[in-house]
């Protein structure tokens, strides 16, 4: 296994998030472009997308959800301002979502 993989076998190379599910008796890699994703709705759908693959167990799921925790934070990055200008509830100051 290469020391690169950080998160259940995903590892990020550039812009894209990439996995081998050989261990599930497949070859190749999966490949997920970042660079599609441009908001939440966008995030939720590569996560659906991959969990309908035959061999997206729960393990390789956890590992694409901590990854992208991991290369940005959701609710910062995904998510627009509201309207009013106002913060949305978990933008507040003094919040990470990158708690250890």
């Amino acid at each position: 296994m290469n020391e690169r993989k950080g998160w259940n076998g995903w590892w990020l190379d550039g812009l894209r998030l990439r996995y081998h599910p050989h261990s599930y008796g497949k070859s190749g890699t999966y490949t997920l472009n970042l660079e599609r994703v441009t908001d939440v709705a966008a995030l939720m759908d590569l996560i659906f997308q991959t969990a309908g693959r035959e061999w997206a167990d729960d393990r390789a799921l956890a590992g694409l959800v901590r990854a992208a925790r991991s290369t940005a934070a959701p609710a910062r990055d995904l998510v627009p301002p509201r309207p009013d200008g106002g913060r949305h509830s978990r933008d507040r100051p003094g919040w990470s979502p990158r708690r250890g």
